[in-house]
């Protein structure tokens, strides 16, 4: 493997746990926001040697590759995603208008690989990252419109899905070539597939691209977000070394249904980086690293670490993980089992599942507490919830439009209660939904203590303030969860 180790071997010879906060020493240490890929070659080089990471990650996102594909990029002022969904590729003849950059020449890959090629020459191996070409076709298409597709126009979602990932193989054999030990690809896409769908547009493009890897003489990675325990066994099988799990993914159970020579990375919740205490932030992960004791593991992040994250809660994370023994070359433990795949999960399990996509929207997406609070609970329990709907709530962000005027946790809350329980307009009955908005305000009063926006954040509206009312995004959201339950909604099927 051109003088590399197996990404086992380099597992393996760690005296202590290797730990790899997904994208973030560079993240928590320059206060990146979220729409910066990975920092600039110092911040990668010097954060990765003063917090320990075992790895350096950097190299091209999904949005990078939609502008090489394209040649598009978005105005100023409107979010990056945002620039395709309100001009998406829709039709074959999109698919045929889209560019094949040469990864070498093209403005918006070759600055990655520049990078590339100085981080290399630090101590760290490099993961060259790319997105998969399932998310890369979706940021293209709209993640609904593909969705539907793979239904109602299959033949559209291949074409789309086989240009992505000529794009994705060229940059990966191009980091590859530029000095990327590893190749780590982030496909969070699969996790919206079942198993017969992923067999079909996710496992084909994905074995195509570990394929660069091996012909490389090298290996990957796959990072995937969500709960994709439906999905285990499938993507143990694409060609990646090593798998990457979000916190909402049982680790001993994915190392027993994994091929017993993968890597697992995972997966402490990003979120907690933000919210929890840093002696909970050791407790939870003293925990996770025991479980996972003999097998080849790297402590990660679920998913990428939040942009904001206080470098002490970052550095208890690095320290309490990186203070448990290696495999130091010991036997593997675990290995494939022959499970037959996992059951309905259990309501903590759907709860918690809520909560960190909740959180996640809040936090990368910059979504406001009350179009969370409203559109959180109602995707919960009606599949059919017009997701546009979000408009409504927007307005009342930041105490209605940055008043500090009542908390748009409280009025999404009772938006998410009215759409269930609200009369039509053909009904007078309005008792139910009148109670139960009580209640909330009620017990929103008294659990958090303030109903006013400027009660809370003191009347400004920045960065550190948002993230500040995460907790209260969650309480809120867990505790009309546990109301919609109580009144009869059955989660669906």
């Amino acid at each position: 493997m051109r003088g590399v180790p197996s990404l086992l071997a380099y597992v393996s010879s760690h005296e202590r746990l290797p730990v790899f906060p997904i994208g973030g020493p560079c993240r928590a240490a320059a206060a990146c926001d979220s729409e910066s890929r990975f920092g600039e070659t110092e911040w990668l080089l010097q954060h990765a040697e003063s917090w320990g990471s075992a790895f350096v990650l950097t190299g091209i996102d999904d949005v990078t590759a939609c502008a090489a594909m394209t040649g598009r990029v978005a105005p100023e002022g409107v979010y990056a995603r945002e620039c395709y969904r309100m001009d998406p590729v829709a039709t074959p003849a999109d698919v045929a208008a889209l560019r094949t950059p040469d990864p070498l020449s093209d403005p918006f890959l070759a600055p990655s690989l520049d990078v590339i090629a100085a981080v290399s020459r630090g101590s760290r191996p490099v993961l060259g990252s790319v997105w998969g070409p399932l998310t890369i076709a979706a940021t293209l298409a709209g993640v609904e419109h593909l969705l539907r597709a793979t239904v109602r126009d299959p033949a559209f979602v291949e074409a789309l899905i086989q240009r992505a990932n000529v794009v994705a193989c060229d940059y990966a054999g191009a980091a590859l070539a530029h000095g990327a030990k590893y190749l780590w690809v982030a496909e969070p896409l699969a996790a919206l597939l079942g198993p017969v769908a992923f067999e079909r547009f996710g496992m084909p493009p994905l074995e195509e691209l570990f394929a660069v890897a091996r012909r490389n003489r090298a290996e990957g990675v796959l990072h995937v977000c969500g709960n994709t325990s439906v999905l285990t066994e499938r993507l143990g099988l694409v060609g990646a070394a090593g798998l990457s799990v979000d916190a909402n993914v049982d680790l001993v159970e994915t190392a027993e249904r994994c091929p017993e020579d993968m890597v697992l990375f995972g997966n402490l919740r990003p979120v907690d980086l933000l919210v929890h205490s840093v002696e909970d932030i050791r407790v939870v992960t003293r925990e996770m690293v025991a479980q996972m004791a003999g097998r080849p593991y790297v402590a990660a992040t679920g998913c990428s670490v939040p942009p904001g994250t206080r470098s002490e809660a970052l550095a208890a994370f690095v320290d309490e993980a990186g203070s448990a023994p290696g495999l130091e070359g010991a036997s593997v433990s675990g290995g494939a089992s022959g499970s037959e795949g996992a059951g309905e999960p259990t309501e903590p399990e759907r709860v918690e599942e809520i909560i960190v996509r909740a959180l996640q929207r809040y936090l990368y997406d910059r979504r406001h507490c009350s179009e969370l609070t409203f559109t959180m609970p109602c995707l919960a329990f009606d599949p059919d919830f017009d997701r546009d709907l979000i408009r409504l709530a927007n307005p009342f962000g930041g105490g209605i439009a940055d008043r500090s005027d009542l908390c748009g946790a409280v009025v999404g809350g009772c938006m998410a209660l009215g759409y269930f329980f609200g009369r039509r307009d053909d009904t007078r009955d309005q008792e139910r939904s009148r109670r139960l908005t009580r209640e909330y305000y009620d017990w929103f009063t008294e659990d958090m203590g303030f109903v006013h926006c400027r009660d809370k954040t003191g009347g400004r509206h920045d960065w550190d303030l948002h993230k500040g009312c995460a907790p209260v995004v969650e309480h809120a959201i867990r505790h009309l969860l546990e109301v919609l339950r109580r009144e009869g909604l059955e989660w669906p099927r």
